[in-house]
């Protein structure tokens, strides 16, 4: 958090924030978002980059019925 202390409130309030209703597959969903998040905020990975990664895990999760 020292280099994106900008981050600091996303991660803090990060597991209290919800929806009013959730997807079966919210958890699983939620994760992928928030390693994203992470891998932008503390790895420095291009956002465009995680996003595609997390689209083609959230596809996974949608398409595994």
């Amino acid at each position: 958090m020292a280099e994106k202390p900008q981050y600091a409130d996303i991660f803090k309030h990060i597991d209290s924030i919800v929806g009013g209703i959730r997807h079966p597959k919210y958890s699983e969903l939620s994760s992928v978002y928030k390693e994203a998040v992470g891998r932008v905020a503390l790895e420095n990975m291009d956002p465009a980059e995680a996003i595609k990664d997390a689209e083609i895990k959230m596809n996974e999760i949608f398409n595994d019925n």
